[in-house]
């Protein structure tokens, strides 16, 4: 029996057909917040007592239940906070309505040699304007990088969901009028821009995930100290591709170090000729991450070996310092 009902009955009871105790109770009360009131003052007329209760006409229920506030139970604070929830866990960098990239079995490996004091001009135009403008349309910009030790040296890395995708995506980007608008200072800022390797995986499904984690704003700062390494190695048999990456991974195992990415040579044509790329040998190339410099100096000291039976010449290193709004960082 609910508080309102049994303050209710007590205010209809008549005075004096219990003890005296009940002459001195106030039976006058009202809910705060409320303007119903229930029961009646001391001096109020008897008629009230007695008076029957009456059905809202709205809701078809008594006015004393009217008046009665909602439960403390009821939290509606919870239940928004377990909406916001809900909607915090959309990963990160998905837009609306857009399918999430899961996987990048096509990529470009693209080393530009500038002119001397050109790279921190072409790399703030980069992030300024080449990264959403790229995405929105396929081309997935995963990572921008300085060389160390060749301070005129640019490389970035560029995926695509398939091989067909790729001449999509580059006919609406440089057709489009972001490049249109600043094709001139970035083509200004390059002495040499083809020296690119258009890669695949051995397997769709072994191909770059896109990091989840958003793109950090533009004008942030490169605070991470982590280095990539790029190592490139000329097959001298492509058919012998499958047999050398098998034999590549276990030598990193030997180390500790699983390969973040491993591509080889698309045996393909360009089907996008404005943008030149390798014809000449085939490469495999492995893509590692050092946290620290102490891993990174460790390593290079103990490459793997075993590996020259399949190479026409030695592999070539690329120590990649990410910049600050590259998601491969």
């Amino acid at each position: 029996m609910t508080l309102a009902v049994r303050l209710w009955r007590l205010a209809s009871i008549p005075v004096g057909e219990h003890s005296g105790a009940c002459e001195n109770v106030p039976l006058s009360f009202r809910f705060p917040g409320s303007h119903a009131l229930i029961g009646h003052a001391p001096d109020a007329d008897a008629s009230a007592l007695h008076r029957p209760r009456t059905r809202s006409p709205v809701q078809g229920r008594s006015r004393v239940r009217a008046s009665i506030p909602p439960r403390r139970g009821r939290r509606p604070w919870l239940a928004r906070a377990r909406r916001g929830a809900h909607q915090r866990r959309r990963p990160a960098g998905r837009a609306l309505g857009r399918p999430a990239v899961t996987s990048l079995p096509i990529v470009e490996l693209r080393r530009y040699r500038l002119h001397p004091g050109q790279r921190d001009t072409l790399i703030d135009l980069f992030e300024n304007e080449f990264l959403e403008s790229q995405d929105d349309v396929g081309a997935h910009v995963l990572g921008q990088f300085r060389v160390d030790g060749a301070p005129d040296q640019f490389v970035w890395l560029r995926g695509f969901e398939a091989f067909d995708d790729r001449r999509t995506a580059l006919d609406a980007f440089y057709g489009g009028p972001v490049w249109r608008a600043h094709r001139d200072r970035a083509n200004a800022t390059m002495a040499d821009s083809d020296d690119v390797h258009l890669l695949s995986t051995m397997a769709p499904q072994d191909g770059f995930v896109r990091p989840a984690r958003p793109r950090r704003p533009r004008g942030a700062f490169a605070t991470n100290g982590s280095r990539f390494i790029v190592m490139l190695y000329r097959l001298a048999d492509n058919g012998r591709a499958a047999e050398f990456d098998a034999r590549l991974r276990a030598a990193l195992a030997e180390t500790g170090i699983d390969p973040l990415a491993s591509f080889f040579t698309l045996a393909a044509e360009n089907n996008y000729p404005r943008l030149p790329i390798h014809t000449d040998d085939p490469v495999h190339v492995v893509l590692l991450r050092f946290d620290n410099a102490v891993g990174l100096e460790t390593w290079l000291q103990a490459p793997p070996a075993g590996l020259s039976d399949f190479l026409k010449a030695p592999p070539e290193t690329l120590i990649l310092q990410p910049t600050a709004r590259s998601l491969l960082r």
